[in-house]
């Protein structure tokens, strides 16, 4: 055992605990030694005992909760005390019994992927919004399932998933790359925590990391919701109504994709959406224009089935709107639109979902009246967009703000109705 310099400090403890890299820790008290590995740090005795090299555990750091230094000193003292008056405190410290007793443990299960994601999905209903849930699994069976699912938890390397989550950055979807990040990371630190039912001591993917180099700020100025409003002429029924009415109320993608009738109120022309279908986990009443209401009365007019916006083959099996056909629709937009702008001479970047939000918020603060005076107060906008209203106001004023927020999107409306071109706007 090399000899210590110096004391350690409760600091130097504290740091080593925190960083979770390997490290050895001697303290100048005889023996004791802080180890410290992926999981924080742990006691160790370490000495001869009746001529044999002896190691006894003392106990987890546990970020200072657990045995602290002074404790682990007292403790370290007794043995050597003891051992001074020839204890075997290997016997009374450690097992009990010498190692060569010791029975031969049998080997713990290791789960592989698919079983401890099966697991993990259901221990996760209730917490996740089922948007959420539905999304994991949709990355799940795209991305991993086939190439780690049938492997064991600890057979998978931070390298493989590394080399499966780079293709998304690499084409520049840092939503999805981001996503499927956090999502496979909370995964693998869910098996890391139960580890006596998943067998999985380090997490592989601790050390992936979101792309935090490009946070997006795109939104669409008004000639490009012109060329929106123009391209969504040619998409399905489904998805023209749902890009639209993304664009004049800036409601979330998903929460606005899973709306199903119980959710609207017909004879007050809004939707209302409970807790745990939206991402802040507080109930959110939108009440529409006239408009988004149209777009969205002409679907449930259109089909029985309960799902507002139903995916583009629920007619083999009832479905709402699905990421397929999201993604296709979008495509589609972002194709026509760039072919707009190529004729037009101009710079195109593409859009998502999102980012329409972006453009209801963006656009909507800066419709201005008469007086050149702003004509939507920001807090009105920002109760659309179900933001949590920050401060004192936010914990204790509970007024809903309906009318508040049907004049914003009325208002709205009437900006995007200037801005399409009157024929336009009513075409659809």
């Amino acid at each position: 055992m090399a000899k210590p310099r110096a004391p350690l400090t409760a600091l130097q403890i504290k740091s080593a605990d925190a960083a979770r890299a390997n490290a050895r820790l001697v303290d100048v008290t005889k023996g004791l030694t802080f180890i410290v590995g992926a999981r924080g740090g742990t006691w160790q005795w370490q000495g001869r005992v009746r001529g044999t090299p002896r190691k006894i555990a003392g106990g987890r750091y546990e970020g200072g909760l657990g045995v602290t230094l002074a404790k682990a000193r007292a403790w370290a003292d007794e043995i050597n005390g003891k051992l001074a008056k020839g204890v075997d405190v290997y016997v009374e410290f450690g097992n009990g019994i010498d190692t060569q007793q010791l029975p031969v443990e049998a080997p713990r299960k290791i789960m592989s992927c698919q079983e401890a994601w099966d697991i993990y999905m259901a221990s996760i209903k209730g917490e996740n919004a089922a948007a959420t849930i539905a999304d994991k699994g949709h990355v799940w069976r795209r991305i991993f399932a086939a190439t780690i699912g049938p492997k064991l938890l600890t057979e998978v390397t931070y390298l493989e998933l590394a080399d499966l989550v780079a293709p998304l950055r690499d084409m520049g979807k840092v939503a999805a790359f981001n996503n499927t990040v956090r999502y496979i990371k909370r995964f693998f630190t869910w098996a890391e925590e139960a580890e006596a039912k998943t067998g999985l001591t380090n997490s592989p993917a601790r050390r992936l990391r979101a792309d935090k180099s490009a946070k997006r700020d795109r939104y669409l100025n008004e000639m490009e919701v012109r060329w929106l409003w123009d391209a969504a002429g040619e998409l399905d029924a489904t998805s023209r109504a749902f890009f639209l009415t993304l664009l004049l109320t800036g409601q979330r993608r998903d929460e606005l994709r899973d709306v199903v009738r119980e959710e609207l109120d017909l004879s007050r022309e809004w939707m209302d959406l409970p807790a745990e279908r939206m991402k802040g986990k507080l109930a959110h009443i939108t009440p529409f224009g006239d408009k988004a209401w149209s777009l969205i009365s002409n679907r449930i007019s259109s089909h029985n089935y309960n799902v507002v916006f139903p995916s583009l083959r629920a007619h083999f099996d009832e479905a709402a709107y699905t990421v397929y056909d999201l993604c296709n629709a979008l495509n589609f937009l972002n194709a026509t639109m760039a072919a707009k702008a190529a004729a037009a001479g101009r710079r195109f970047e593409g859009w998502t979902a999102h980012d329409l939000r972006r453009t209801f918020s963006t656009l909507a603060s800066g419709i201005l009246d008469d007086e050149e005076d702003t004509v939507l107060a920001a807090d009105h906008i920002e109760r659309v967009l179900a933001h949590k209203i920050a401060g004192v106001r936010g914990v204790y004023n509970k007024h809903e703000y309906l009318k508040e927020k049907r004049r914003v999107l009325r208002v709205w409306e009437n900006e995007v109705r200037r801005i399409v071109g009157a024929e336009a706007f009513d075409r659809y």
